[in-house]
């Protein structure tokens, strides 16, 4: 299915390559494009059609932030944010865009720095869970365990289906030795969801440590 999936992309990009040579100044054809190749792991093609559309139109918030998603899967992080920053001052409601300047921040370790954009994201859309979870994350990052929880079941409320939030919640439970209520909410998690095979080996591992 994924080579299937892949090969459609391709068919897609070429299809849409044809229509930018035929109209090279056509902002949204580019843009499509510029989806593809960033899904085909292009990174440097998607660098240089956004470059073209900013070119055309200065103030086009969406090539900004395909280019820092593009710099961003090549590690060039600084550039990322820069283009993220352009682009929220194009568009002051932009949650992808705060959350994914949020997102590099905390990765750099700067995880106070991240939280504002984190809760501006929330503000302009308040039932994303991926905002909720990123929020999670910072606040594990700043010591705020109870915050963290409360985000994580945040996520879990939108959708009780959120592996990432449940596993998260899970190991604040570990990192607490509240194996008991681990096992409880572990077991709880594969009653939902009785493919979630992460659960299990979260089970295993919390029945073990209990056991110590």
């Amino acid at each position: 299915d994924l080579h299937l999936c892949d090969r459609r992309q391709r068919q897609m990009c070429i299809r849409d390559s044809r229509m930018v040579e035929m109209e090279p100044d056509h902002i949204a054809t580019r843009l499509t494009r510029v989806n593809l190749l960033f899904m085909l792991d292009k990174d440097a093609e998607v660098i240089t059609d956004c470059l073209h559309v900013i070119e055309l139109e200065p103030s086009n918030h969406v090539a900004y932030f395909m280019m820092a998603k593009a710099k961003k899967a090549t590690n060039d992080v600084f550039g990322a944010i820069a283009d993220l920053t352009r682009s929220i001052s194009l568009k002051e409601d932009f949650a992808d865009a705060y959350l994914s300047r949020a997102e590099i921040l905390l990765g750099l370790g700067q995880a106070k720095e991240a939280l504002p954009d984190v809760e501006k994201a929330i503000e302009i859309v308040p039932e994303e869970e991926s905002s909720y979870l990123l929020r999670g994350r910072i606040h594990m990052a700043l010591g705020d365990i109870e915050a963290a929880n409360s985000d994580f079941q945040q996520v879990l409320d939108l959708n009780p289906f959120n592996e990432d939030a449940c596993i998260l919640s899970g190991q604040l439970l570990i990192e607490q030795k509240k194996y008991d209520e681990a096992i409880a909410f572990f077991d709880e998690a594969i009653e939902t969801n009785p493919s979630f095979a992460k659960a299990y080996s979260c089970l295993l591992y919390t029945s073990d440590a209990a056991d110590d």
